[in-house]
C-alpha cells in the first residue's frame, strides 16, 4: 500500500465554492489584502491568492496536519463568509470556523429542555421518518422494491413510539435490515490491483467494523468513504446548528455526552441517506485504485488524496441539504416554547425569497395624496414662483444687481480673495472630514463582508423602497436628499454597508 500523497494539480481550483488543500507544509496568511493559500509535497508545491471580491469560496477544506494558518487568514476568513473545516487522516473533523450568528437563550434553553418533553420526542419522530423513509429508497435501489419495504415496515413502530427509547428501537431495527442489504454491494477495482486488494475490500461489508466492532474504525473503502462523507455532514451541521442559534452539544435523539456534538448528530440523521445514496452512485460509477486508499497496522482503511478532494468537494451539498432540517428543529422548539422564540430561515432564505415573491407579484400600492397647499409667492412682490425659488427672476435680478447688499458685497470679497464659504475654508474642511468618515466605514465594511452583487440591491431591496420617502432614507442613513432621490429611482446603488439598514425600512 502507498502512504498518503497529493497528486501534482496545475493549481489550487476550487469545486462547487470548495477549495481542499492538502500534503504537508501548508501555509495560509494574508499578502497586500489577498488570502496566500499554499500547499503540496516535497517539491510538488501550488500556491494561489484569492481576492476578497472575486474569491467564489464557500468552504476551506484542509485535509493535512501540518503547517500554519494566520490570525490575519482566520480574520479574513471570516470577514468573507468562508467557513473553514480541519480534517485529519482518518476522516476526524478536528475543528470548523462556526460561530453563533444567532443568540437567543430561550432557543437554547427550549432546546436542552426537549429532551424530557414532548416536542423533543415530535422532532425525534421526524427526524428518523426522514431517516428510515430515504433508507427505504436506496435500499429499493440496491435490491428492489421488496427491500424498501423490508426497511419501511420500520416506521410502523416509530409512529407509535411513546418514547425516545422506543424511536432509538425502532430506528436501530431498520439500520440493521438497511446495511445487511448493502453488504454485497461490490467495490471495483482494476485487474492489474486485484492481487494488491485484500478480499473484503471488494464489498461493502457489514456497518461494523471487526476490528473493533464500532462503525468508526473502517477496515475496508467503501466503509472508509462513507465515515469520510459523515464526518463532513456532521462538520456541516455543526456550523449550521451554530448559524441558526442551536447549541450543537445538547442533543436530544442522542444523548448528552463530553467532546461529543450530540444536536449535530441528530439533524444529520435525516441526511444520512443522501449520503448513502452519494456513496452508492460512486460505487457504481467508479472504478478505484488500491493507491486510493491505505491499510494501517492494525488493518483499518484511509482514504488517500486526490481521492480525498472529490469527496470533500460535497460539503457544499451537504450544507444546502441540512439547511432545511436545521430551520425546522427551529421551528418545532419555538412552537412547542409558545412563540417566545423567533424562527429564523438564514440558512435557506426562505423568508426572504417569499418576500420578494409577494412583492413581485402583488398589485401596485394606491397612494393617498394630501392635497396641495397654496402655491408659493416670491416674498419680494407677491407673484407666483415655481417652488424651491422663494424670489420671482425680476426680484431675483435686483437682489444680485444691488450694490447696497452687504451679505453679496461680503462674499464677493470672500471670493475675490480665493476664500469661497461654499467651497473653502470651514465648510470645505467639514466636507472633507464628512468624506473621509464616508471613505474609511466603506474600507472597514470591505475588509469585514464579501462585495455583493449589485444586482442584489435591485432585486431585493430597491422595489420595497418605492414606499419610503427619500427624507426617511436620508435619515435612516446619513446620505444626502438627493442622493437618496437617485437611489429610489434606481439610479445609484448605495454602498453594501447601508443595505441592511435599507432593508429594514421595506
Amino acid at each position: 500500500m502507498r502512504t498518503h500523497h497529493i497528486a501534482p494539480y496545475d493549481q489550487l481550483e476550487p469545486r462547487n465554492g470548495v477549495l481542499v488543500v492538502d500534503g504537508w507544509g501548508i501555509r495560509i496568511h494574508v499578502h497586500a489584502g489577498h488570502l496566500i493559500v499554499e500547499d503540496g509535497v516535497g517539491r510538488t508545491r501550488r500556491t494561489r491568492p484569492f481576492n476578497r471580491a472575486t474569491h467564489g469560496l464557500r468552504r476551506l477544506a484542509l485535509l493535512g496536519h501540518t503547517g500554519y494558518l494566520t490570525l490575519e487568514a482566520i480574520r479574513w476568513l471570516a470577514g468573507t463568509g468562508i467557513a473553514l473545516l480541519h480534517v485529519d487522516q482518518d476522516g476526524q473533523v478536528l475543528d470548523t470556523s462556526a460561530r453563533m450568528s444567532s443568540d437567543q437563550p430561550a432557543l437554547r434553553r427550549a432546546q436542552a429542555l426537549a429532551a424530557t418533553r414532548p416536542a423533543g420526542l415530535e422532532i425525534t419522530r421526524w427526524i428518523l421518518h426522514h431517516k428510515i423513509t430515504g433508507q427505504a429508497r436506496v435500499a429499493a435501489d440496491i435490491a428492489g422494491p421488496d427491500a424498501g419495504t423490508a426497511v419501511a415496515a420500520w416506521l410502523r413502530q416509530l409512529d407509535t413510539a411513546q418514547t425516545l427509547d422506543e424511536a432509538r428501537l425502532a430506528e436501530a431495527l431498520a439500520a440493521n435490515t438497511y446495511f445487511d442489504v448493502w453488504a454485497q454491494v461490490p467495490v471495483r477495482f482494476p485487474t492489474a490491483d486485484r492481487q494488491r486488494v485484500p478480499d473484503h475490500w471488494t464489498r461493502v461489508g457489514p456497518r461494523r467494523s471487526p476490528i473493533t466492532g464500532k462503525s468508526q474504525t473502517a477496515a475496508n473503502p467503501a466503509q472508509a468513504m462513507l465515515n469520510y462523507l459523515y464526518a463532513l455532514l456532521e462538520a456541516e451541521a455543526r456550523i449550521a446548528c451554530f448559524a441558526i442559534g442551536l447549541d450543537p452539544g445538547i442533543g436530544i435523539l442522542h444523548s448528552d455526552a463530553n467532546h461529543r456534538d450530540s444536536l449535530a448528530l441528530d439533524i444529520i440523521e435525516a441526511v444520512r441517506p443522501v449520503v448513502d445514496a452519494y456513496l452508492l452512485h460512486l460505487l457504481r460509477a467508479h472504478v478505484f485504485r488500491a493507491s486510493d486508499f491505505h491499510e494501517t497496522r492494525q488493518g483499518a482503511c484511509r482514504v488517500l488524496a486526490p481521492l480525498t478532494h472529490e469527496l470533500a468537494a460535497t460539503t457544499v451539498t451537504w450544507a444546502e441539504r441540512l439547511a432545511p432540517i436545521a430551520e425546522e428543529v427551529v421551528r418545532q422548539l419555538a412552537e412547542a416554547a409558545g412563540g417566545s422564540i423567533r424562527t429564523s430561515t438564514r440558512l435557506t432564505q426562505a423568508k426572504l425569497r417569499a418576500g420578494v415573491r409577494r412583492r413581485e407579484n402583488s398589485s401596485p400600492v394606491t397612494r393617498t395624496r394630501r392635497p396641495p397647499g397654496p402655491a408659493p409667492h416670491c416674498q419680494e412682490c407677491g407673484n407666483p414662483v415655481e417652488p424651491p425659488h422663494r424670489r420671482c427672476q425680476g426680484c431675483h435680478s435686483e437682489y444680485l444687481a444691488d450694490p447696497d447688499n452687504p451679505r453679496l458685497s461680503q462674499l464677493a470679497l470672500l471670493r475675490a480673495q480665493g476664500r469661497d464659504p461654499a467651497h473653502g475654508g470651514d465648510t470645505g474642511r467639514q466636507r472633507g472630514r464628512t468624506n473621509a468618515r464616508h471613505v474609511q466605514r466603506a474600507i472597514d465594511w470591505e475588509q469585514e463582508h464579501p462585495r455583493p452583487d449589485p444586482e442584489e440591491f435591485r432585486r431585493n431591496i430597491l422595489p420595497g423602497l418605492q414606499h419610503c420617502s427619500p427624507q426617511k432614507l436620508a435619515d435612516a442613513t446619513g446620505l444626502s436628499y438627493p442622493y437618496c432621490a437617485l437611489i429610489r429611482k434606481g439610479e445609484r446603488v448605495p454602498h453594501p454597508r447601508h443595505w441592511n439598514t435599507l432593508s429594514n425600512l421595506t
